[in-house]
């Protein structure tokens, strides 16, 4: 999908939604199953900061599109 949005601005503003509803979904299931199964092991650790960082920088490039608009 983010290729597709390189080559067509129109996807660049669904890009970002997608990726925030998919990896805030990931972050959302990662963090109630910390509460349910207790505290993960340090590579599960690094996958949430991944998901975290695509979510805030999708965050911070869809704000970016909406006031250049």
């Amino acid at each position: 999908l983010s290729f597709l949005a390189i080559g067509k601005f129109q996807l660049v503003r669904f890009t970002y939604t997608f990726y925030v509803l998919i990896f805030g979904s990931y972050l959302t299931g990662r963090f109630v199953s910390i509460f349910v199964d207790g505290i993960p092991d340090f590579m599960v650790w690094n996958i949430i900061a991944a998901e975290l960082l695509v979510v805030l920088i999708s965050v911070w490039r869809f704000n970016l599109l909406k006031k250049s608009k």
